[in-house]
Formats: C-alpha cells, sequence, structure tokens
C-alpha cells in the first residue's frame, strides 16, 4: 500500500486518481504495435517534432500532427435508410447510424528530423489511449527539453502521482535518465535506508530508498522523518509499504521515494 504527502508551504495528502495512465514506450528502432481506440481520438507523443506522417487513407485512418503530438482517429462509416416516395421525390431519412468497421491493424509512420516512427495500430472496442514514446538514443539535452514540455503539459498534482507511478513500478519517467546507486544514507540499530536510485529530470529529481527494519517488530515511518535525507526543495514523500497496515514487517523492506527540486 502507499502513503504518500505532498509538500509545497504545508504537507497536503493525496492519492493516485483513477484516470487511465498513458502507455510509456522505450523505442529500440522497431516497429510497435499497439492496441488503440476505434471511436475515440488517440494521442501519441514522440520525442521530437513530427515533419511528415504516412498512412493508409483506404484503410481509415485520420491523423493530425502538431509539433510533437499526433492524434489518431479511425473514420466512421455512415449508414442511412431512406423512405422514397412514389415519385420519387421528397426523400426522408427514416434512420442514420455511425458505424465503426475498422477491425484490421493499420500501418502508420511519424517522421522526425532524425529517424521514423513506424506503428501498427489496432483498433479495439477500448476508451482513448495516450502513448508517450520515449528513445533512449537521445542525449541529455534532449531529453531536458522532453521533460520540460511534458511537465508543462499536464497539471502539477497529476505530474507528481505520474512521477510516482513510474518509479514505483520500475519504470523510468519520460524525459528522465537514471543513475543506480548504492548509498546507505541512515543506519541505527533499529532501521537502514539506502538510495537506490537517482532520476533526473527538467524540473524535478527523484531519490527512491529501501528502508530496511532490524527489529523484530512492525515499524511505522513517518514521512517527515525523511526530510533530513534531502537538502532540496521537497515536492513529495511517498512510502510503498506493500501491505495494508503501513508498517514494515519484522525484518522487512519498504520503499520510499523523495521528489525535490533538481537544483543543486
Amino acid at each position: 500500500m502507499l502513503k504518500n504527502i505532498c509538500i509545497l508551504s504545508i504537507f497536503i495528502s493525496f492519492i493516485f486518481g483513477k484516470e487511465i495512465e498513458p502507455k510509456i514506450i522505450d523505442y529500440s528502432n522497431k516497429t510497435i504495435f499497439i492496441n488503440v481506440s476505434k471511436t475515440q481520438t488517440n494521442r501519441i507523443i514522440l520525442p521530437e517534432i513530427i515533419r511528415s506522417k504516412i498512412t493508409s487513407k483506404e484503410k481509415g485512418l485520420e491523423v493530425t500532427a502538431n509539433e510533437k503530438e499526433a492524434f489518431v482517429k479511425f473514420s466512421p462509416i455512415i449508414s442511412t435508410i431512406k423512405i422514397v416516395s412514389a415519385d420519387n421525390k421528397n426523400a426522408k431519412i427514416k434512420n442514420q447510424k455511425t458505424v465503426y468497421e475498422n477491425t484490421e491493424p493499420v500501418e502508420l509512420y511519424l517522421l522526425t528530423k532524425n529517424k521514423t516512427y513506424e506503428f501498427i495500430l489496432n483498433p479495439k472496442n477500448i476508451t482513448k489511449q495516450t502513448i508517450i514514446i520515449k528513445d533512449s538514443s537521445l542525449n541529455t539535452k534532449e531529453l531536458r527539453k522532453i521533460s520540460k514540455n511534458y511537465e508543462m503539459s499536464i497539471p502539477f498534482k497529476k505530474q507528481i502521482n505520474s512521477l510516482m507511478h513510474s518509479v514505483f513500478n520500475n519504470n523510468t519517467p519520460i524525459g528522465y535518465e537514471k543513475n543506480n546507486v548504492l548509498d546507505v544514507v541512515a543506519n541505527t540499530n533499529k532501521i537502514k535506508i539506502i538510495k537506490t536510485s537517482e532520476y533526473f529530470g527538467n524540473r524535478y529529481k527523484i531519490n527512491l530508498y529501501k528502508l530496511k527494519n532490524k527489529t523484530k517488530k512492525g515499524m511505522e515511518i513517518m514521512e517527515t522523518a525523511l526530510i533530513p535525507l534531502v537538502k532540496n526543495k521537497i515536492y513529495a514523500i511517498s512510502i510503498f509499504y506493500d501491505n495494508s497496515i503501513y508498517k514494515i514487517p519484522p525484518n522487512g523492506i519498504a520503499k520510499a521515494m523523495i521528489i525535490v527540486d533538481n537544483k543543486e
């Protein structure tokens, strides 16, 4: 179970929202096969500006590109039934409905300055999808631009939720660089705290820790007790206990995350 707090000038508690998380895919110069909604507009976000797009219009795929985003929608078929008078005049529409008959995967190519991103989109009866493409071949400066653009595109609370969700699920957030470390930052007769990873973005730096309970009793850690571990301005602290009692089991382990300002 996850406990977290968001720190601005005071502590504010919140939990993950129920919004559908975007799919984050690390591009490895191979065609990406992904399920998308066949009735709603889907969104694909690339790490670079889209210069052109190529797809098959015969398969009913509509694509609109704007900067680094592509909006993808399958064209519906409008089925109409008309009643015609005896003199074949004044035809009236009896029934009209929109039908989405797309069932076959469709190829999509998005071209940028440096490469072509290849997709096969599989239309499904699902809600609209947001797909974020990461590219580990880009350099640090380009990654910072990506994380900055992403930070500016969504509200603060959703940013923090998204970062926590990614890191606790062993994913690197979009536009971030991961640095694996093994640094013992605190060690007493009761608890040992080890920093295991650092994630560097444009605005934020994320520190991930392992909390080791050295006692034979369950241990609850207050988020405020972790504040001395960092010097920079804190945006959020979160502890993942992996149980419903919010305690580290005897001789057990929990994870903690601190999101701070990415300035030295």
